[in-house]
């Protein structure tokens, strides 16, 4: 299987790419930066639709990892990288016949502040995420 993985740099991104190799799939990771895990790479930005769509040409899944993961910041840049940027994959993903599309979230989504332990899984909520992180990557989820 052809696998797109955008995030390759990041410590999951990394990991699901390698498992992906090692698994015999035919990987290639698309980054803001090299990695040195030996494998195709596609630098670009994660708000390049060109890059994305010419990243995922001939891609079986996307693994779709990619974010602005910080604690602080102008919500424009989470939207950017996190909405935007997802947005971007998703069509980039349809433009070239990809089958599947793996979007990899955060538990942050739900987190509104109070213990999670033994409750069960619910929905991304963007309004009641807390910060532009969660909240950014509850709308990303949602799409």
């Amino acid at each position: 299987m052809r696998v797109l993985v955008t995030g390759g740099t990041s410590l999951i991104g990394g990991a699901v790419a390698q498992r992906l190799a090692e698994r015999g799939d035919s990987v290639t990771l698309f980054q803001r930066r090299p990695s040195e895990y030996g494998l195709d790479e596609r630098l670009g930005d994660i708000t390049d639709a060109a890059a994305i769509t010419a990243a995922a040409a001939g891609a079986d899944a996307v693994v779709h990892l990619a974010a602005r993961v910080a604690v602080t910041g102008p919500w424009s840049a989470f939207e950017a990288a996190n909405i935007e940027g997802t947005r971007k994959v998703i069509a980039a993903a349809r433009a070239g016949g990809v089958r599947r599309l793996v979007y990899v979230s955060s538990p942050s989504v739900t987190h509104a502040g109070r213990s999670l332990v033994g409750a069960a899984a619910s929905p991304a909520d963007p309004a009641a995420a807390r910060g532009h992180y969660a909240r950014s990557k509850a709308v990303a989820e949602q799409m």
